[in-house]
């Protein structure tokens, strides 16, 4: 009786035995066989692309999500296929639903391509410098210098500081305002401490391609990338080894720097974004780079790897990395992610930024993923816009893709990537109706300088309602 007992039970147990190894074996074969068909229609999938039959190619890479939902070549294959046909929205859905972390060389390849197609030319740098560290092929370092170069080479038509303006229209600068320190860039009332209400045209030798001013030091940037400055070098801000205490209306090339980009700076101080991504320093040395006094030459900011962007708010500097980090000199922020670079005077306050505009001391910005964030916690955006992102925070999504920014007071002017305006403030966001395309948004003191490619401007109040102003 024992024995037939302990026979039943070597039975059962084997039968179990056999049944499990049945399970894993079929699971195996089931395994081997899915894999061989996602391999099949991957390649089938990258087949149908090569020859741009778009829907057959995402009927087979979609056979393969089906089997392998997170197989990412098939997903960035979608991506491509949606970018062909046009559907960006689409393409970058997919990505934003479970690739933003995804270091897979196709799928940041293909998103940086959608970005650079849409214009928008941060993000896309972001993705080919991440592509860069994976890769390290000499055909990404090359696209990088090329979205640097066309990055970077944004024409700046309007300026506007303190009793400063300036502009460039139909091929001439004009300028109006306080021309006691020759910041106009002419000896036509120089020295005159009085806001001039007219207009006057810039006798500049070159052909202008963008204007910047501090309030007291005014620059050009030629079409070839020169850079002239004029006005007050009391600060040794023209770093040409003099500090010249006199009015002057004249203006002087600058030979030390080359392929300018942009320029900004406070009175003491100039700060030159060159093309290849450097940022030169020029007057007053507040702890920006080694030393201290007056920069007897342009010098030049380490420490941040490739520039994008550089503004100056007050006496605050910010500035923008390739990597999406923001910076902000002196902070006092206290909120702000706690990370200094090299130099103790910088620090970072956000990260992922495309784009940023700032205002006394606080800086709104918009990430690579679509999110509007400010570094004050007063600030308050659409409440429409409200999520929760795949961490379970609010956070703000706009329903646009922002191009450019002003902030003016509590009112946000947003250029979209579609090259529409908007105006936001709090529960409220209305698109403003204007006729042409848009070449820059600029900000006033009580509103927003909108510039057409054909030279014409319109100013717009802080409702967003044009107002008959002459620049």
């Amino acid at each position: 009786m024992e024995t037939k007992s302990k026979s039943k039970k070597i039975f059962v147990i084997v039968a179990i035995a056999a049944v499990l190894v049945a399970i894993v074996v079929a699971a195996v074969i089931f395994f081997l066989s899915g894999r061989k068909r996602t391999n099949s229609d991957l390649k089938l999938g990258d087949k149908y692309l090569s020859s741009l039959n778009y829907d057959e190619a995402i009927a087979a890479y979609s056979n393969v999500i089906m089997i392998d939902p997170t197989n990412e070549d098939a997903l960035a294959g979608l991506m491509q296929c949606y970018a062909k046909k046009g559907d960006y929205d689409m393409a970058q859905s997919i990505y934003a639903d479970g690739l933003t972390d995804s270091k897979n060389t196709r799928v940041l390849r293909t998103c940086a391509e959608i970005k650079e197609a849409m214009g928008d030319l941060s993000g896309a740098i972001r993705l080919v410098d991440e592509l860069i560290e994976i890769s390290d092929e000499d055909t990404d370092y090359e696209w990088y210098r090329k979205i640097l170069v066309e990055l970077l080479r944004r024409r700046y038509s309007y300026a506007n500081k303190d009793s400063i303006q300036l502009s460039i229209s139909n091929g001439s600068v004009k300028g109006r305002g306080n021309n006691v320190l020759g910041a106009l860039g002419t000896d036509q009332n120089l020295g005159v401490n009085q806001t001039q209400p007219q207009t006057l045209s810039i006798a500049f030798p070159k052909t202008p391609y963008s204007v910047f001013t501090t309030g007291t030091t005014s620059a050009i940037v030629d079409d070839k990338g020169v850079l002239y400055l004029a006005g007050s070098n009391r600060s040794g801000q023209k770093a040409n080894g003099t500090v010249e205490m006199i009015a002057s209306g004249a203006w002087t090339e600058i030979t030390e720097i080359s392929n300018v980009a942009k320029v900004t700076g406070t009175q003491a101080t100039l700060f030159a974004l060159t093309g290849d991504g450097n940022l030169w320093v020029s007057g007053e040395n507040r702890g920006y780079v080694t030393g201290s006094g007056v920069l007897s030459s342009w010098s030049k900011l380490t420490g941040f790897g490739t520039i994008l962007n550089v503004v100056c708010d007050e006496n605050i500097i910010y500035i923008l990395t390739a990597d999406g980090k923001l910076y902000q000199s002196q902070s006092n922020n206290y909120y702000s992610a706690d990370y200094y670079v090299s130099n103790p005077n910088w620090k970072s306050i956000a990260k992922n930024v495309a784009c940023f505009a700032v205002q006394e001391g606080r800086a709104v910005y918009y990430t690579t993923d679509g999110y509007l964030g400010s570094t004050s916690y007063y600030d308050s955006f659409n409440e429409r816009w409200l999520v929760t992102d795949n961490y379970g925070y609010q956070k703000y999504k706009p329903d646009i893709t922002i191009a450019d920014m002003v902030l003016v007071g509590d009112r946000l002017f947003l250029l979209t990537s579609d090259n529409k305006l908007y105006g936001s403030r709090e529960n409220m966001t209305t698109e403003i109706s204007l006729e042409g395309v848009i070449d820059g948004i600029y900000k006033v003191e009580d509103g927003c300088v909108v510039v057409f490619n054909t030279g014409a401007y319109v100013v717009l109040d802080q409702s967003g309602s044009p107002k008959s102003v002459e620049l």
